[in-house]
């Protein structure tokens, strides 16, 4: 009976084991899998230059362009991968640019007066993990791009 109760014990075990293992590469997916939307996000939403403030010497990023590419990626993260069965994904993005300011773009890791965009993602959905003792809803990651060297004349 004692071998019994040991063979139990450490099949109790290792099944645990294996089930924290599991829900731990999952975890590990959904990060990167995440990084990598912002990534994308911030990338593709820096790559709207404002032809208007352009023609008239200012860098500037354009604010309604940058949120359609941000709402079409979010739709499309949405429709595949491990974050729509799972949950939700809201986003929040900064643009620092000369027509918006650089108020508060230290705060992001910004440097110079150049442009740039901070997109941060949060995932919001069920528990990851299916043990008790570790409770995992929130997933969050950002990314910035900016801008480097600004306008140059080719005159210099």
């Amino acid at each position: 009976m004692k071998v019994f109760v040991v063979f139990l014990a450490i099949l109790v075990l290792n099944v645990s084991f294996l089930c924290y293992w599991s829900d731990m590469d999952q975890y590990a997916l959904m990060q990167k899998e995440l990084k990598a939307l912002a990534e994308e996000c911030a990338s593709g939403a820096a790559l709207f230059c404002d032809k208007e403030a352009y023609s008239s010497g200012m860098l500037s990023i354009d604010e309604v362009a940058a949120e359609a590419y941000l709402t079409f990626l979010l739709e499309k993260a949405q429709t595949r991968g491990p974050f729509g069965r799972n949950g939700t994904i809201a986003a929040r993005m900064e643009i620092f640019d000369d027509a918006k300011g650089y108020e508060g773009s230290e705060a992001c890791g910004i440097s110079g007066n150049s442009p740039a965009v901070m997109v941060e993602l949060t995932f919001e959905g069920q528990d990851l993990f299916r043990l008790p003792f570790a409770c995992i809803t929130t997933l969050q990651r950002t990314a910035t791009y900016q801008w480097e060297g600004g306008l140059t004349s080719s005159l210099e």
